[in-house]
């Protein structure tokens, strides 16, 4: 009888929703990519709702110093995409980091707001859609697409339209559809094991593992170097941390200041060593080498305030002034599109100054690593590590899509209680 009265009573309906919709949006990013700005928007809606309103509307409009740096980024972002020669691919990637913006202005200001079981139920439903989104991306890159390869041949034979799935050449890693997934992985699994720490289940750290177990499957077997680099920095930088916070803290911020302020001599350098011929380093690495090449010498066309917002794929696919470093690469390699290097692509894009707003933006959130609790400041500092040497040889950073995972990561990372000022939900 006594066992009866102890027991914890059944979740409601409210936590059942709240897990449902936190585990289905989740899923949806991990294997829906293209999905992410759609989720970004959602991402606000549970805790506008839920969040205490007399309080909400008061601690709303107080903006702080992270949230005052975007908005600057924000506005002067708005005025470099004007200038822009790829006025639409620059108008989507402006207002898609307003969204980022407002979606973690609403987390920072909400979840402290929200009673601490509903904030468990999302923290619940972001570690069951880890769970499920991974173990099918997975079994897709163990069996080399098979799932999606299925599902494009009942399409074709049913005549459906409309729908595109890319499957693609395993073995041609320059797929986006085989590797676009790990953008959003890499970095949230970290989120992943912190909100597992949060949760109060003896099973949680079992769930963490297989989680981590999961993502470094679908790395490692996928064609993807950019994600293994990332994942490995992720380690390090969580592993370190464990033992040198400080340190491993320190290492890091000097690595970000020395990546955002030198990337523009080091890529010349690397094109002037002619390393795009060097056969010890893969093809893929030495095309990245002719376009950071080339990205470097387009810099200088407007070195202050940028060339303007995507506009690298105006440049010639093929320019004539950098087209000996290709002569021995496939001949699909290009040089436009984007410069495969987050931090380059700012400064030819956006300038010396974006390039300097990045920097900071980028401090800032350090400062919010270094400020937060000891539980979760490892796995923290694993995320910034995996995207701080992710977007060194990655996708656009401009991308529509990428913007919304980042912006999801940080979402879920306000969602782990790790910078939450106070209220019901604070961390235990």
């Amino acid at each position: 009888m006594m066992e009866a009265v102890n027991a914890p009573s059944p979740p409601d309906a409210m936590t059942r929703f709240l897990v449902t919709w936190s585990a289905l949006g989740t899923i949806l990013a991990v294997l829906v990519p293209l999905a992410t700005p759609v989720l970004l928007g959602g991402s606000m809606l549970m805790p506008l709702l839920l969040a205490d309103r007399p309080e909400l509307g008061q601690r709303f409009w107080k903006i702080g110093p992270t949230t005052a740096l975007m908005l600057v980024i924000c506005l002067y972002l708005a005025v470099n995409a004007s200038w822009s020669p790829a006025s639409r691919n620059a108008a989507m990637a402006v207002a898609m980091v307003v969204l980022a913006t407002l979606a973690a202005h609403v987390a920072t200001v909400a979840f402290p707001l929200m009673r601490a079981e509903q904030v468990d139920a999302l923290r619940r439903g972001l570690v069951i859609g880890l769970l499920v989104g991974l173990a099918i991306l997975a079994f897709e890159y163990v069996t080399r697409m098979s799932g999606q390869r299925a599902l494009k041949s009942l399409l074709d034979t049913l005549g459906v339209r409309g729908v595109r799935i890319e499957t693609g050449n395993w073995l041609h890693p320059r797929n986006q559809g085989m590797t676009r997934n790990l953008g959003f992985v890499v970095p949230i699994v970290w989120i992943g094991l912190a909100a597992c720490l949060r949760i109060n289940r003896a099973d949680s750290r079992s769930a963490g593992a297989l989680i981590f177990a999961l993502a470094a499957v679908s790395v490692l077997v996928s064609p993807s170097a950019t994600a293994k680099i990332g994942l490995t920095a992720g380690a390090i930088g969580a592993l370190g941390a464990l033992w040198f916070p400080q340190l491993t803290l320190a290492g890091l911020t000097a690595a970000w200041v020395f990546l955002c302020a030198a990337v523009v001599p080091v890529a010349h350098l690397l094109y002037r060593l002619r390393l795009y011929d060097a056969a010890w380093i893969h093809e893929t690495g030495r095309h990245r080498i002719a376009i950071w090449g080339a990205t470097s010498d387009w810099y200088w066309s407007a070195p202050i305030f940028g060339a303007g917002l995507a506009s690298a794929r105006e440049q010639p696919a093929l320019d004539a002034a950098h087209a000996d470093a290709l002569k021995n690469l496939s001949a699909t390699a290009k040089l436009n599109w984007h410069a495969h290097n987050g931090y380059l692509q700012v400064w030819y894009e956006a300038g010396a100054v974006g390039g300097l707003l990045f920097m900071l933006l980028g401090l800032a959130l350090l400062h919010a690593v270094r400020k937060s609790d000891d539980v979760v400041k490892p796995l923290l500092i694993g995320a910034f590590a995996s995207f701080t040497f992710f977007i060194a040889t990655g996708f656009s950073l401009w991308a529509a899509w990428y913007i919304g995972a980042l912006g999801l990561v940080i979402v879920s990372a306000q969602l782990t209680g790790a910078e939450l000022p106070g209220g019901a939900a604070k961390p235990r």
